[in-house]
């Protein structure tokens, strides 16, 4: 098994080394490092990116300020910023067990330069950290969607107090062969 992870390291630094990047190069990214603006040029102006799939939806949200006390009714205010011309912007919204949501669904036609806004209703029934999760998906003109999830956090009760439960160590059984 030792020998599969050797091989699938050669074979990632021979790629790697193969492909232009230098020693030095390598160790950074072995390290993790990201590459920043002045690695960039040194790979011919090429800018390292990583890109989410999906709409091209911003969330935000404001959450009532204080504790939230288990029976309680609050609200919470979600901004979608976004950069389409045009379409329908549909979010659906559900929770955890511990939260009633007031409101599941809308839908609202996207313009160009606007953002949009849904206030949430929702009730508590017991202490604990609930969450409320939303997508967003965007329907284009041509018929086309793409979507975004988003999850808001929400803390009933004083969780300071909370004792988070101690890990344990879990050992299983396991037999190990080792071909060559």
């Amino acid at each position: 098994m030792t020998h599969k992870y050797v091989i699938g390291l050669s074979l990632l630094v021979a790629a790697v080394t193969t492909s232009g990047c230098t020693e030095n190069k390598v160790a950074a990214l072995q390290d993790g490092a990201a590459a920043d603006a002045s690695k960039a040029a040194e790979h011919g102006g090429k800018e390292h990116r990583t890109v989410k799939v999906g709409a091209g939806l911003s969330f935000t949200h404001d959450m009532p300020t204080g504790t939230l006390q288990p029976g309680g009714s609050y609200s919470t205010t979600v901004k979608i910023v976004h950069g389409y011309t045009g379409g329908t912007l549909s979010l659906t919204a559900n929770a955890d067990d511990g939260l009633t949501l007031g409101a599941r669904q809308t839908a609202m036609q996207l313009a160009k330069g606007s953002a949009a806004s849904w206030t949430i209703p929702f009730k508590t029934s017991a202490n604990g950290v609930y969450y409320i999760n939303m997508v967003g998906t965007v329907t284009k003109a041509d018929g086309a969607s793409e979507a975004r999830a988003y999850s808001i956090r929400v803390e009933v009760g004083d969780q300071s107090r909370q004792q988070k439960p101690a890990l344990k160590e879990v050992i299983l059984p396991a037999e190990e062969q080792i071909s060559e």
